[in-house]
């Protein structure tokens, strides 16, 4: 007599979500109500109380952006952060999406001791990126 393992609903959002996260070059990721039924032996609907309960236990999960479940399947969207295969996300990935905007970030340290004449003849609206005694350490080109 072979007893099939029972699954809490965590257990298979934890799953879910590792999964997702692992294979997603996008940071979106869907998996089918059939696909759960087949790997968890769960019978899973929309509006079963079981499928509430893996949104539930989805939605807790830190990585989960977004989450719509549909009527035969769950749509994941994932914190790029949490995605390897996906490109960079958080603040450290801002510098490649204003790289794709035509935005050049460079670190220019403005001294006091040349404050008010701009390094860069180009660039005569240099001084207006500073405040009275502050400079500013991110200059956007």
């Amino acid at each position: 007599m072979s007893k099939k393992k029972q699954f809490t609903a965590r257990e298979i959002a934890d799953v879910l979500v590792r999964e997702g996260i692992s294979q997603t070059t996008t940071g979106r990721w869907s998996v089918g109500f059939e696909e759960i039924q087949n790997r968890f032996g769960l019978d899973l609907s929309a509006d079963s109380d079981a499928g509430r309960l893996i949104v539930i236990a989805l939605k807790q999960e830190e990585e989960i952006n977004e989450l719509i479940m549909t009527e035969d399947h769950i749509e994941m969207s994932y914190h790029l952060e949490y995605c390897p295969s996906c490109n960079q996300g958080g603040a450290s990935g801002m510098g490649s999406v204003f790289s794709l905007l035509g935005c050049n970030i460079y670190d220019d340290h403005l001294h006091q001791e040349n404050a008010g004449v701009p390094e860069n003849p180009s660039e005569p609206d240099a001084t207006k990126e500073q405040t009275e005694d502050v400079t500013s350490d991110l200059v956007m080109r």
